[in-house]
C-alpha cells in the first residue's frame, strides 16, 4: 500500500463485495499488512479493516459457512516477551507495543468473533514477514537493502545464524 489514494480509491466495500459475489470462492487468503506506516487510519484500513469488509462481504454473500478464510496476523501482536515467557503459547497475554501490533491484534480478536458461528476461519502470526518497504532491522529488508547496493559481487552480512526458534 504505497498511498492515501490506494486505500481510498481502489479497496473499498464495493469492489470487495463485487470480486466476492462474482468468485464466489472456496478459500481466501488475506495477507494484505503495512507494518510500517505510522498513519492511525491507514493502519486499521489495511490492517484490520479490509479483513472486516471479506468477512462481511461473505456473510451478505451467504458464503460465510462454506468459505475457509486465512488471515495473516502477528508476531507483533504479543509485543515484547522475556526469555523466562518463552516459547510463546496462544494462551499468552498479548501487549503490542507497536501500531502494527495493535491494528493485528484488532483483526485477530474481532475475527475470532465472527469465527463463533462455525465458520472456517485460521489466523495465522508468522514471526518473519517478507514483503515490499520491510524495515532495516529486520534480517529480510538488511538483506534486499545489501543486495541493492552490492552490484555484480559482494558478500551478504548476517548475524548470528547460530539461533532457533520455535513454530506454533
Amino acid at each position: 500500500i504505497r498511498d492515501s489514494y490506494y486505500i481510498e480509491n481502489t479497496i473499498t466495500r464495493p469492489s470487495i463485495n463485487k470480486a466476492i459475489e462474482e468468485i464466489r470462492p472456496d478459500f481466501i487468503f488475506h495477507l494484505a499488512g503495512d507494518p510500517l506506516s505510522n498513519n492511525i487510519l491507514q493502519s486499521f484500513s489495511v490492517n484490520t479493516f479490509y479483513a472486516l469488509e471479506i468477512l462481511q462481504s461473505l456473510e451478505d454473500n451467504n458464503l460465510d459457512q462454506s468459505t475457509k478464510v486465512i488471515l495473516i496476523g502477528s508476531a507483533a501482536e504479543y509485543g515484547f516477551k522475556k526469555d523466562s515467557e518463552l516459547p510463546i503459547s496462544e494462551s499468552q497475554v498479548k501487549l503490542p507495543m507497536s501500531l502494527y501490533g495493535r491494528t493485528k491484534l484488532a483483526q485477530t480478536e474481532i475475527s475470532m468473533l465472527w469465527q463463533e458461528k462455525n465458520r472456517k476461519l485460521f489466523v495465522l502470526r508468522p514471526f518473519n514477514i517478507i514483503g515490499p518497504r520491510m524495515p532495516l532491522h529486520l534480517a529480510m529488508g538488511s538483506f534486499i537493502n545489501q543486495i541493492r547496493q552490492m552490484g555484480d559481487k559482494g558478500i551478504l552480512e548476517t548475524g548470528n545464524l547460530n539461533v532457533s526458534r520455535d513454530f506454533i
